[in-house]
């Protein structure tokens, strides 16, 4: 353990068992498995001296290269744990995550000694070996897993069968390869990320957004992302959508690693806050058509007051709603809401303007409170609008409601 030790040190060196136990400087004997594993077992707390675990030969060892040779490349797994995914702003067309990453790899160049079930490296040793540094493509500060605000920790995994320290070696305990014992740099990132949002379904729409992961420009010829494990530990039922179909894939030969989810929007909200009352201003749209002529000027203020109302639930609506160059699926609805009402005011009125023109001298004379009997022709048009209005009204709604569903579920 100590290289200054002295003879009598040398002469306890031999006391206990080779390769099984190890001998503190009072001569106790322990567990060869006990020794720098932060818990003192010597009664000097000799087994926690001298604890490097970390074998470095520094002539050939160069931390700014990777551990590469000229047939192979420095393979790095990625294992992704996601926390949450919040904040999704579809204006600005991102998302905050919160997530885990871990990356592993073999550096052949390492030693290791006397592993336990830790193994962390401290800062000492994590600045004087080389570890991946990756870039997050698609983040909005561009950032990458040397982050100041995330700081990280590097784990050495015990993995390999250890070699026995020889007797001529100052020292007991056990030696580990780096070429069969892994790294592993863990960090905790919250971060926003760009998603290119297509709005064109809107509240029906299902967007797929990523997390991508990149090897910088001067490494893509010397390592190789592979992907690993991908979890997520929060709440797939977001405010807006449900998070679902979450899986993670390497691209570019191995210089990117993405992992994609899907953000399914939850239309609830728009179809009790905008659908269903706007559709009961088409029904009553649709029944005061078929009122009494007598009535006729109650059956206009009901028109024109639903198309206030209407007009009225189109401002507040499209607050809330995402803005865009292109129509979206609810602007069609609302588009066909607004002008539905006003076509219906326009028919209503167009039947009082051809009562008017139909009234003949004859019924000019009668009493005031007598109402004129329709032409022939005015009744036949009436016939037809009362036909041709709710059919087309039936048909859109149906239609809509068809391609909604489709869109939504395929």
């Amino acid at each position: 353990m100590n290289d200054d030790l002295g003879l009598k040190d040398c002469f306890v060196h031999f006391q206990c068992k080779h390769g099984e136990q190890f001998t503190c400087h009072s001569g106790q004997c322990i567990d060869l498995t006990k020794i720098c594993d932060s818990i003192s077992d010597c009664n000097d707390n000799s087994d926690e001296n001298d604890c490097n675990i970390l074998l470095i030969d520094k002539s050939t060892y160069v931390k700014t290269h990777p551990p590469t040779s000229r047939t192979e490349t420095t393979k790095i797994t990625v294992d992704l744990n996601i926390i949450s995914v919040d904040d999704i702003d579809e204006l600005r067309m991102s998302f905050k995550a919160k997530f885990n990453l871990n990356l592993t790899w073999k550096d052949s160049r390492l030693e290791y000694l006397y592993l336990g079930s830790l193994n962390i490296l401290n800062e000492l040793h994590k600045g004087s070996i080389w570890y991946p540094i990756l870039r997050f493509g698609n983040s909005e500060a561009n950032a990458d897993t040397e982050d100041p605000e995330n700081p990280t920790i590097i784990q050495i995994l015990k993995q390999g069968q250890p070699e026995i320290l020889k007797k001529h070696e100052i020292g007991e305990g056990t030696r580990f390869k780096g070429s069969e014992n892994e790294l592993s740099l863990q960090g905790t990132y919250e971060l926003w990320f760009k998603c290119s949002f297509d709005l064109l379904s809107y509240p029906f729409d299902i967007q797929k957004c990523n997390i991508d992961l990149e090897v910088p420009i001067h490494l893509q010829d010397h390592l190789n992302v592979t992907v690993g494990h991908v979890d997520y530990n929060g709440s797939k039922q977001l405010s807006q959508f449900y998070l679902s179909k979450i899986s993670m894939k390497d691209s570019d030969y191995g210089n990117i690693m993405s992992c994609q989810f899907e953000l399914k929007r939850i239309p609830i909200y728009h179809i009790f806050v905008t659908f269903i009352p706007t559709l009961g201003l088409q029904i009553i749209g649709i029944i005061i058509l078929f009122l009494d002529e007598d009535h006729s000027d109650t059956t206009i203020m009901v028109s024109l007051t639903c198309l206030l109302v209407m007009m009225c639930f189109f401002q507040s609506i499209i607050q809330v709603v995402p803005k865009t160059a292109y129509l979206k699926v609810i602007d069609y609805w609302l588009i066909f809401a607004l002008v539905n009402p006003f076509t219906n005011f326009i028919i209503l009125v167009s039947w009082e303007m051809i009562k008017d023109l139909t009234k003949s001298p004859k019924n000019q004379t009668r009493p005031q409170m007598e109402p004129a009997e329709p032409t022939k022709s005015k009744s036949r048009c009436k016939m037809v609008m009362q036909i041709l209005f709710p059919l087309w009204t039936c048909l859109f709604i149906l239609a809509y409601v068809v391609l909604a569903f489709l869109i939504y579920m395929y």
